[in-house]
């Protein structure tokens, strides 16, 4: 891997797998945000405000296992929401919807 560590091919497919995973949680994200010019708006993706320069993939596993070791109360919960938490909590948007 890009420690230089041996994996097992089963590892590496779980690697390809979380990465896949994480790019498909961060560019709906990013689409939203270049198609939501009020930044008002709430769209059907995550609500998490990404840096104007976007969020590496490496960046993005990182923010996620962060979050697993710092949270382990929800690792029950859907991959989906996991990812979703951590984003949010990385990128949280100062600007709201005001009801």
């Amino acid at each position: 891997m890009m420690d230089g560590s041996h994996v097992t091919d089963s590892e590496l497919n779980d690697a390809n797998f979380c990465m896949g995973y994480v790019r498909g949680a961060l560019d709906p994200i990013a689409f939203w945000e270049s198609t939501d010019k009020t930044k008002n708006v709430k769209g059907p993706f995550v609500r998490a405000c990404l840096p104007e320069a976007g969020v590496q993939t490496g960046q993005g596993i990182r923010i996620v296992v962060k979050y697993l070791k710092e949270h382990p109360e929800f690792l029950h919960n859907e991959r989906l929401f996991l990812v979703s938490q951590a984003l949010m909590d990385a990128f949280p948007c100062k600007q709201r919807l005001k009801k």
